[in-house]
């Protein structure tokens, strides 16, 4: 199965858990242990999207649970580390 990256972060489409999933995971343990600092930008819906292959609903289902969680605030187009 094809295992997509970015910036380090490794989803894997033939795992149990869905890759919006996998990519909360991902974002959510590097903001909390401080690779992903405060006022640090997360690729926009659709760059990630190009860099990952994955649907733009998929990402961006992923940045709002990271929202709803308050790890991160959305701006229009940009999304920001609290």
């Amino acid at each position: 199965m094809p295992v997509m990256v970015l910036h380090g972060i490794i989803l894997d489409r033939g795992s149990r858990i869905s890759l919006r999933r996998q990519l909360v995971g991902h974002l959510e343990s590097r903001i909390l242990g401080g690779q992903i600092g405060p006022g640090r930008r997360l690729p926009s819906v659709r760059r990630a999207e190009e860099l990952l292959g994955l649907h733009r609903n998929t990402i961006a289902a992923a940045y709002g649970d990271l929202v709803q969680a308050g790890l991160i605030a959305a701006d229009t187009g940009v999304d920001f580390i609290n």
